[in-house]
């Protein structure tokens, strides 16, 4: 994480700023102006150093005196203002020129044009008189570039001098905040954090603001420690919620597993029996469940039977069709055991035996009908083989050409052929 400084370096370091800035502009004004005071100066000396030049060189110029004018230009670049000065005869053309390089040796000028060496700021013509005759002009370059090493050495005074202000400014400001904030913010901050934020706020001298600050804390913190009790036993009743809601997720896990393993089995059954297990709506409008075996009994799919709920009855045999629908809906509310017959769609007849059990809540009523369809035909037909056995027994038993009776052990006839009551005349 990112470490943020303290309030106290925070407000040395936007004083500093502060100060450093301000400081740092008005010295640069006041270096501007001073060297726009210099510039001017200079600017108004130049034509008096002309003039002044152009009346030492009359005489000399007047005599021709070649020596005595270089000697005289010679002492007039020997003013620290002056880098270069040019003498002109009477037509206009260079008589004698000198001028000052960068390093300050003086040379010649082999024509009109100024230095290249030092930066010419201003330059001053000025005719050159001897008896109010005419007899030539100079040419004056001044510079400022004197003021320089002036110049630089004030802005290292300047620099100083705010490097000091800001040195001496920083100590005072660290030990007034040192004494007059930070000790004090740490006095609160040690109070807000004791255990007992219900004691007396501390108080300071001569400090209204932080006084005023300690009460505020010393509110905030009440406020905080009274939400921070509600929210404790919040807390505690928000876990003691969860827990019951875990309790409860974990029994209704192991009773949706235990009813996925009872809907399990219940499959396994359904679908590996013989029978048709069915469950229907008390207005018989809604399959509720119909097991894969209704699929090869009746030779249709049980898609169809959901579509059509009634569409069991189309395959009854049509003399059986009529007091079926009319016993499953009568007696639904009691339940049925009734046989009929069916036709399947490959046109084999099959003898159903179809039991129905009404399914009623505590308040008795019908909610539901369940049911077991059975295909018996292989039974109905050993019933029909054994009832046409019995009778040819019989009628071998009662024609036979001798007589047969039974007694039971009272000597009573429980069993008597016809042959025999003729016999007797019977």
């Amino acid at each position: 994480m990112k470490t943020v400084p303290s309030i106290a370096v925070q407000i040395l370091l936007a004083v500093l700023i502060t100060v450093v800035v301000v400081l740092g502009i008005a010295s640069l004004i006041e270096l501007r102006i001073l060297e726009r005071r210099e510039a001017r100066q200079l600017r108004d000396r130049g034509p008096i150093a002309a003039e002044r030049v152009a009346n030492n060189l009359a005489y000399p110029l007047w005599n021709l005196n070649h020596f005595e004018t270089e000697r005289v230009v010679l002492d007039e670049l020997a003013a620290p203002e002056i880098v270069g000065i040019q003498v002109l005869d009477e037509n206009g053309q260079l008589y004698l020129g000198k001028a000052e390089d960068s390093k300050g040796a003086v040379r010649d000028l082999a024509s009109q044009k100024p230095s290249d060496n030092v930066a010419v700021d201003y330059t001053f013509t000025k005719e050159i008189k001897f008896r109010n005759n005419r007899i030539g002009s100079v040419r004056v370059d001044i510079s400022r570039a004197y003021l320089e090493p002036s110049l630089a050495n004030l802005r290292w005074g300047i620099a100083v001098k705010l490097l000091l202000v800001v040195i001496v400014l920083s100590i005072v400001l660290y030990v007034a905040l040192r004494l007059l904030v930070i000790r004090r913010l740490a006095l609160l901050k040690s109070w807000i954090k004791g255990a007992d934020t219900s004691a007396s706020t501390p108080q300071f001298k001569y400090s209204e603001e932080f006084n005023s600050l300690a009460r505020s804390f010393g509110s905030l913190s009440g406020h905080l420690r009274q939400k921070h009790d509600e929210l404790e036993s919040e807390h505690s009743k928000l876990q003691e919620l969860n827990q019951q809601l875990q309790e409860r997720i974990v029994e209704r896990e192991m009773a949706e597993a235990a009813l996925r393993e009872s809907e399990k089995r219940f499959r396994q059954l359904t679908e590996n029996i013989n029978e048709v297990f069915w469950l229907y709506t008390p207005d018989y409008k809604t399959v509720l469940y119909i097991s894969p075996t209704y699929e090869r009994i009746w030779g249709k799919t049980t898609e169809s039977l959901r579509e059509n709920p009634y569409s069991f009855l189309d395959s009854v045999y049509s003399e059986d069709r009529e007091w079926l629908e009319q016993v499953i809906t009568t007696l639904r509310d009691t339940g049925f055991d009734v046989e009929y017959r069916i036709i399947k769609p490959d046109g084999l007849m099959r003898w159903i035996r179809d039991r129905g059990f009404p399914i009623k809540d505590e308040a008795g009523t019908l909610q539901r009908i369940a049911g077991i369809a059975e295909d018996v035909t292989e039974r109905k037909q050993a019933q029909q083989d054994l009832r046409a056995y019995a009778d040819r027994v019989r009628d071998l038993y009662n024609n036979a050409p001798c007589g047969y009776h039974s007694l039971d052990e009272d000597g009573v006839y429980v069993q008597i052929n016809d042959t025999e009551l003729n016999w007797l005349g019977l």
